[in-house]
């Protein structure tokens, strides 16, 4: 049994959707070229980043993981995604296929996409088995809610949870399975911190169907001038400051938002800075803190 290393784990990590696919609603990027790729993942391990996600559906994302690692020689910790399985060879397959992509004979995390699909005969125990055998590290699930992730915790074997988590959008904390996760050893990893861009829009140019998250926008762009800080910083601190979170994934466009959002996870903020402006997302509805429901 290998286990997953905590202690090599960095309090960021990179978000690899937009390296091998186009991403985003609010604002959508264009997945960058090769040389901008590798810019991109330089500048992660360049500010300390040591663990990147990623997936099988992230279109070239794990090739260009594996390649960088082969030409620099660096050893970050990958935490990869299998697509929806029924079977324990489909499972294998997948595993396969990503430590061919990634050039490792042994994957530090693998995450189902749901947690329904760690449910599926013989999915669970492929996965356990690949712990016991030493082929893999850990594995869980990655949700959407907080009753996805309870059930993702009542699968033996799972010590890594995946879920959103922003200064709007508390309900893992609220409902207390970020906690309960936490005293069970799980690693839990917050993505979404910036909700998809929308907590760095200006409110005064939101798409029609964001309007109603405008007025707590203003309060939070409001909150973050008075700190003298970047809704960026004070974005990263409200999830980083959160008991339980082992990890806060990242996504970003280049190398420069690389750079600017290490930066601002560094930044010491006011407590009372980061109490207000979770304050002020509370009451929004869910429609607009649920990207699922936001229009494509």
């Amino acid at each position: 049994m290998v286990g997953f290393p905590r202690d090599r784990l960095s309090r960021l990590a990179l978000g690899t959707a937009q390296l091998g696919m186009d991403y985003g609603v609010v604002a959508p990027s264009r997945a960058p070229d090769d040389g901008a790729a590798r810019a991109i993942l330089d500048a992660a391990w360049d500010s300390g980043i040591t663990c990147f996600d990623t997936a099988r559906l992230y279109g070239d994302a794990e090739a260009r993981i594996g390649a960088w690692r082969a030409a620099t020689g660096h050893a970050p910790l990958v935490i990869t995604k299998i697509g929806k399985r029924d079977n324990a060879t489909a499972v294998e397959d997948d595993l396969a296929s990503s430590m061919a992509a990634l050039g490792v004979t042994c994957l530090d995390g693998v995450l189902a996409h749901r947690a329904e699909d760690l449910r599926a005969p013989g999915v669970a125990a492929a996965l356990r088995e690949a712990v016991d055998t030493g082929r893999l590290g850990a594995f869980g699930a990655s949700v959407y809610e907080p009753d996805a992730a309870a059930r993702a915790l009542a699968v033996p074997g799972v010590t890594l949870l995946q879920a959103p988590l922003s200064v709007f959008d508390r309900r893992l904390v609220e409902s207390g399975v970020l906690a309960r996760a936490a005293a069970g050893g799980v690693a839990v990893f917050a993505r979404s911190v910036f909700l998809q861009g929308l907590l760095l829009a200006d409110p005064a140019r939101l798409p029609a169907f964001f309007e109603p998250a405008a007025p707590a926008l203003h309060r939070f762009r409001a909150i973050a001038g008075a700190a003298h800080m970047s809704s960026a910083a004070l974005a990263l601190a409200s999830v980083l400051a959160e008991d339980g979170v082992a990890s806060v994934v990242i996504g970003v466009t280049d190398a420069d938002e690389m750079r600017a959002n290490a930066q601002a996870a560094g930044q010491n903020v006011d407590p009372a800075a980061i109490a207000e402006a979770r304050a002020a997302g509370q009451g929004l509805p869910l429609a607009m803190i649920d990207p699922r429901q936001w229009p494509t």
